[in-house]
């Protein structure tokens, strides 16, 4: 009987696509991952950075004049564009929240409607008789208005 073919070499080239279709494999997956971390740790980066941003947000109340009128200060480093304003009033024991630049504020600080840092303003809050004030800064990113709820203010009378 004769052999036809050679059955060694036969195997080396099943044995080498096998290696090969294995190497594209690998490259696939791993790639994939790779896609997925990468947004994973930029979603991550991003969320740093607006935690970073906060942290040098500070808004203060440096004085009250009765009946309703606070100087408020940018104690930190970045503009502050607007902020939510929870005012408690007495006798109903009430909250009212209000949303707001600082249009309405008097000051050597406020430029194009925003606090500067350092800056002062003097904000007066007509018709309100306030027994806890609570304020919580805003900043404008490139995206979105960022609340910067970790960095609230407190004024109790």
């Amino acid at each position: 009987m004769e052999r036809i073919g050679n059955k060694k070499g036969d195997a080396s080239i099943v044995a080498t696509v096998i290696l090969i279709l294995s190497a594209i494999a690998i490259a696939v997956v791993v790639m994939t991952f790779s896609k997925e971390s990468e947004q994973k740790v930029s979603e991550k980066i991003i969320k740093l950075g607006e935690s970073v941003e906060c942290e040098d947000v500070r808004l203060s109340v440096e004085k009250f004049v009765e009946p309703a009128e606070f100087t408020l200060m940018n104690r930190g480093t970045l503009g502050i564009d607007k902020f939510i304003a929870r005012i408690y009033q007495d006798g109903k024991a009430v909250q009212v929240t209000k949303l707001t630049d600082f249009s309405a504020c008097n000051g050597e600080g406020v430029k194009e409607q925003r606090l500067l840092p350092q800056g002062k303003c003097v904000w007066n809050l007509g018709g309100y008789t306030p027994i806890k004030l609570e304020l919580i800064p805003f900043i404008l990113t490139e995206n979105e208005e960022l609340g910067c709820e970790n960095r609230i203010s407190i004024w109790e009378k």
